[in-house]
């Protein structure tokens, strides 16, 4: 097979990035915050706490909801790869329902593995001191002081960034793994069930 080669050109794009948003949208598209709820009668239990137990505002989601959606999520994984696993063991199960809770299993477990890092990214907690300053400090500014509220977004919009390419990429390694799982030329995968069993499972 031939070697393969790229090359990417720098093409510079013209105008700046919020002048591009701004004239997409005409300023009518805004994402949904956390004082929309808010101003619906919806309040969050966080809201109750004074501002110096939390965490800065983040775009507009405070740091505990953003975190609990993917506990959530990585819950989920972490429950259905365990019976999956013990599905996958069980001796009363089939060679290819066997097989089949196996491959959930580890596309779970691996999911579990990237999804327990973004968890700490989420919260705050990643990466130790050495990603101290990419992390949201406990106390956020008073809506009263506009100076040092408008400061606090200002830093906040350089977490997020960070945040969000450190997600991306996690998700990005977890997508490419399952992708090499699934291409693997395991041949069980590709064998017929034996023809007692055809019957079985057309039924």
């Amino acid at each position: 097979m031939p070697a393969l080669s790229f090359k990417f050109g720098q093409v510079k794009l013209g105008g700046h990035e919020a002048e591009y948003r701004t004239a997409a949208t005409d300023g009518a598209v805004r994402s949904v915050q956390e004082d929309d709820f808010a101003n619906a009668g919806l309040t969050f239990s966080s809201r109750e706490r004074p501002d110096k137990y939390m965490f800065s505002r983040m775009g507009g989601w405070n740091v505990s909801f953003r975190s609990s959606v993917i506990r959530i999520a990585f819950m989920k994984l972490l429950g259905t790869g365990i019976a999956a696993a013990f599905m996958a063991i069980n001796q009363h199960t089939g060679r290819y329902t066997s097989f089949s809770c196996a491959m959930a299993a580890a596309v779970n477990f691996i999911a579990c593995a990237h999804y327990w890092r973004i968890w700490s990214v989420r919260q705050q907690t990643f990466g130790g001191r050495k990603y101290e300053p990419f992390m949201s400090e406990v106390g956020r500014a008073p809506v009263e002081d506009k100076a040092l509220l408008k400061a606090e977004e200002e830093n906040d919009e350089r977490l997020i960034y960070f945040q969000e390419l450190t997600v991306d990429g996690l998700r990005h390694s977890d997508c490419t793994q399952h992708t090499l799982i699934h291409t693997l030329p395991l041949p069980l995968a590709h064998t017929p069930p034996p023809p007692a069993r055809r019957a079985l499972h057309s039924r």
